[in-house]
């Protein structure tokens, strides 16, 4: 109504304050873990198997994972540094030990 009245009639603003409704955002698919275990499996590369299980595990975004740099895993305090965190996220996520497993090997010649 209000840029009926504003654009099409071209009358003045009496319209000043309009709530507006927000969209509803559907909440993302949980995989159980037989569909978790035969994505890991479906992968042969060593990279990217590590990668997607680093962002599912910490929680990471694309991006995150995509600027992740070698020198961000801290493995003596088991933490990740995330270079560019979008919103209010905390910088650094946990390092978990079954993620770890993933990356041994991978580095060595490095």
């Amino acid at each position: 109504m209000k840029f009926y009245f504003e654009q099409v009639l071209h009358q003045e603003k009496f319209f000043w304050e309009i709530p507006r409704l927000k969209k509803s955002r559907p909440l993302p698919k949980v995989l159980n873990e037989t569909e978790l275990a035969k994505l890991f499996n479906a992968l042969a590369n060593k990279k990217h198997k590590a990668m997607l299980f680093t962002a599912y595990r910490a929680g990471l975004r694309v991006s995150e994972i995509v600027n992740l740099k070698i020198a961000d895993i801290d493995s003596s305090r088991m933490q990740i540094f995330i270079a560019r965190a979008k919103g209010e996220k905390r910088p650094v996520c946990k390092f978990k030990s079954c993620i770890a497993r993933h990356f041994t090997g991978l580095f060595e010649n490095i």
